[in-house]
């Protein structure tokens, strides 16, 4: 390896900003290209080359803390590439999965909003058949019925007796329960 990329790096782990500077000067085309090259790929997703130019950055610094300068079998360019593309191809998988990720949100959305207009039809037309079967009286007190309200309390509220109430809603009930439409 040669010396100056040895000084360049021993530098940098000493926090020496322009030694970094210089370093990313002497590797930025493998930079540019490197983020040009997986940017490209992850445009479906949304994604930046600027983002990917400043992986790559960190990918070097981090590539420049990493490196063992005592050993002769990988030299630093290659050891940098290296981290480079590994930093690069999770950033194209954090992407992709972020996209999923809304993509597959946007999907619920859509289909919870579809099933409420949906419900919200059927309860309508359901509400229109049982108005055109039951009488008004009926339809009052199946409709308290279905709040929760007891017979006696039914009765109280639609001064009536709680015989009307209970024949009323049995009434509602039989007509509900044969109709075929409700079904």
């Amino acid at each position: 390896m040669a010396a100056d990329v040895r000084e360049l790096i021993a530098r940098i782990r000493d926090g020496d900003d322009d030694a970094f500077t210089e370093l990313c000067s002497d590797y930025k085309s493998l930079i540019a290209s490197s983020a040009s090259f997986y940017a490209k790929r992850g445009a479906e997703y949304g994604a930046l080359e600027d983002d990917f130019r400043q992986e790559a950055s960190m990918a070097l610094y981090r590539a420049a803390l990493s490196y063992d300068l005592t050993q002769d079998g990988v030299t630093f360019g290659l050891y940098a590439k290296r981290c480079i593309r590994n930093a690069l191809v999770s950033q194209l998988r954090r992407h992709g999965a972020r996209a999923r990720s809304v993509a597959r949100q946007a999907e619920r959305a859509a289909d919870s909003a579809e099933q409420a207009v949906i419900t919200e039809e059927m309860r309508r037309l359901y509400m229109r058949r049982i108005e055109g079967l039951l009488s008004p009286f009926e339809g009052e007190v199946l409709m308290l019925s279905m709040e929760g309200r007891r017979p006696r309390h039914i009765a109280r509220s639609l001064n009536t007796s709680a015989k009307a109430v209970s024949n009323a809603l049995f009434r509602a009930r039989t007509k509900l329960r044969e109709d075929p439409e409700l079904r």
